[in-house]
């Protein structure tokens, strides 16, 4: 993803988040190595909201964050499977994901599964409906 920029890097990898998040069974779990992959490549980035949205995108691609109770079957057993795909937890790849399991993930899986959470979605979603409230409240006063 380093051959474009900054802008698309973020909403590939918040795309990637979100199927994580909604679709992880029919969708990424098959290639949840590759996306992981990905995403740590960009888990250092200098652009701070690509670093975020990698961190955000391995987050839920290892499924460590609140995701549905029917979903959810445990933060490290994914993350298990997927450090013995990448040769196990003496292999670069599975020292680098645990290192920063160990940092990062922890910390954030954590806020993620505290009870007053918002998800960026939910921001989202928060924003669109004060927007559309602002436009009908435009609407009665222009009457």
């Amino acid at each position: 993803m380093s051959a474009f920029d900054s802008d698309t890097q973020q909403a590939a990898l918040a795309a990637l988040k979100s199927l994580a998040k909604r679709r992880y069974a029919d969708i990424i779990e098959n290639v949840r190595d590759q996306v992981v992959m990905a995403a740590m490549a960009h888990v250092r980035d200098r652009n701070i909201p690509v670093k975020l949205a990698a961190e955000r995108c391995v987050l839920y691609a290892l499924r460590m964050a609140r995701v549905p109770a029917e979903d959810f079957a445990g933060s490290d057993e994914v993350l298990k499977v997927y450090v013995e795909n990448m040769g196990g937890a003496s292999s670069e790849k599975g020292k680098q994901v645990l290192d920063y399991q160990r940092r990062v993930l922890n910390k954030l899986a954590e806020s993620t599964r505290e009870l007053d959470y918002l998800s960026d979605d939910e921001d989202d979603k928060a924003a669109a409906a004060a927007n559309a409230k602002d436009e009908d409240d435009d609407e009665d006063n222009a009457e």
